[in-house]
């Protein structure tokens, strides 16, 4: 018999916008041999990362149909690649799926390749649910017989919740602006809906910047709030600095025309203004940390971004007008480093922790393969660090050069020679008036002019 060839593919090859959370199948033109089918031989892989997307495969001897969910919700506007090894590149047909009459194996891989949207499967069939209940629900899908409560809602916000590196002006005119699922109540719109609080992201005026000047302009507070609609605008007196957070709570108080009133609880916008000075970035850092990405907010990384490269600046007296790539790599490892940190410290405060609704129990526990990955990720981000940290310190490992009254004047090389033997520089070649930390007392004798004294 042939051995049996892919016949239909959801999503099918090529595909955009596909559902985040929906489940994968495949289906082949004849019989596969269940027990060759497997996490070796159905495999779901994130193309830019190459990681493996840990999955549930079942298959339907009926229809011939393999189906592959994923344990977790894929990231939007990804390529990920199902593939079926062949064994033109497995590394024994152990690993790749059979006919099941013939027992011969697939030849040559079948990859089926296609990009995430932004969207969420909702399954139509629920007649628990209707639209606003789906609207509630945002990001969770939660299942059919479990409900969001309230009625009236956030529907999206400008900019976007955990926003990172927000333009100055925001939406354009010095807005904030959110909209809900119904229509205001213009009558009664009021400042007493909303507080704000904008604060410098290191909670120091010194580090907040206009254009490339650190310690320079000031938070533009709000001057007021309008309704238009279903639309709420929050209007600030003119364009925010960088290294500013803002944080915008929504009362329970906001009205909607038809009288009801929002809630059950306050609602809390947070985003972060654009940074300076920018080393590293988001992507850089939830590439790194792809098995944990979806978990970390952006205005979250941001933030250890700016106060790792703050730290950097200051530590180091660094020009931030010439960042190298040692810079870079100490400021992109320091914040992984300060993430992982961060996990392990959440993880051990919820160790063990369960929550359970209705038929629905939930565990904090991390898997142990993303806790390994975690773990070496951290140490490898640990040893980086340690090599930018020394490379860093070792260009500033060197003497200071005192005047008369014992002033720093200048930071020289604590040695007259290179390691080829060369003068670091000539004009030290007989006298160098600084603490000459690396040179014993002989040379020190030899190179010291008479009526000279080192400090």
């Amino acid at each position: 018999m042939a051995v049996p060839a892919l016949s239909v593919s959801s999503p099918v090859n090529l595909a955009s916008d596909s559902f985040l959370n929906k489940t994968l199948t495949a289906t082949f033109t004849a019989a596969l041999d269940a027990t060759t089918i497997n996490s070796n031989a159905v495999v779901l892989l994130n193309v830019a990362t190459e990681d493996i997307i840990e999955t549930s495969i079942s298959y339907n001897t009926a229809t011939f149909t393999i189906s592959i969910t994923p344990l977790g919700v894929l990231a939007e506007d990804t390529v990920y690649k199902i593939r079926f090894p062949g064994t033109d590149i497995a590394i024994g047909t152990g690993y790749v799926l059979k006919d099941s009459a013939s027992s011969d194996p697939i030849a040559v891989t079948i990859d089926v390749t296609f990009t995430t949207g932004t969207k969420i499967y909702i399954d139509d069939s629920s007649i628990d649910k209707d639209s606003t209940d789906y609207s509630l629900e945002g990001d969770l899908n939660l299942p059919v017989h479990v409900k969001a409560l309230g009625d009236f809602v956030v529907s999206s916000t400008t900019p976007k919740v955990h926003s990172y590196d927000v333009a100055s002006t925001i939406d354009g005119s010095n807005r904030v602006a959110i909209a809900f699922n119904k229509s205001l109540s213009t009558g009664l719109c009021s400042t007493d809906w909303v507080s704000v609080d904008a604060y410098g992201m290191l909670d120091s005026n010194a580090y907040i910047a206009v254009g490339s000047t650190l310690g320079t302009g000031i938070v533009a507070p709000m001057t007021g709030v309008s309704c238009s609609g279903d639309t709420l605008y929050l209007h600030f007196s003119g364009e925010m600095p960088k290294n500013i957070g803002v944080s915008v709570t929504l009362d329970k108080s906001i009205t909607a025309e038809d009288g009801s009133e929002f809630g059950p609880s306050d609602y809390e916008l947070t985003f972060t203004m654009e940074r300076y000075p920018k080393v590293s970035g988001i992507h850089v850092i939830k590439r790194e940390l792809s098995t944990i990405a979806d978990t970390l907010n952006n205005d979250y990384i941001a933030a250890l971004l700016l106060s790792n490269t703050i730290n950097l600046v200051e530590k180091m007296s660094i020009d931030v007008s010439s960042i190298s790539w040692t810079h870079l790599q100490w400021v992109t490892n320091k914040t992984i480093v300060d993430i992982l940190d961060d996990q392990e410290l959440e993880k051990a405060i919820v160790a063990g922790t369960r929550r359970q609704l209705g038929d629905l129990n939930v565990s904090i526990d991390l898997p142990q393969t993303e806790a390994a990955r975690l773990s070496l990720k951290h140490a490898r981000a640990l040893k980086k660090l340690d090599i930018a940290n020394k490379t860093l310190l070792g260009a500033r490992g060197s003497a200071l050069r005192y005047d008369s009254t014992k002033n720093i004047t200048d930071v020289v090389d604590r040695l007259w020679h290179g390691v080829a033997g060369k003068l670091i520089d000539n004009r030290w070649s007989t006298y160098q008036p600084n603490i000459p930390a690396s040179n014993v007392g002989m040379s020190r004798k030899a190179k010291v002019p008479p009526g000279t004294q080192w400090w």
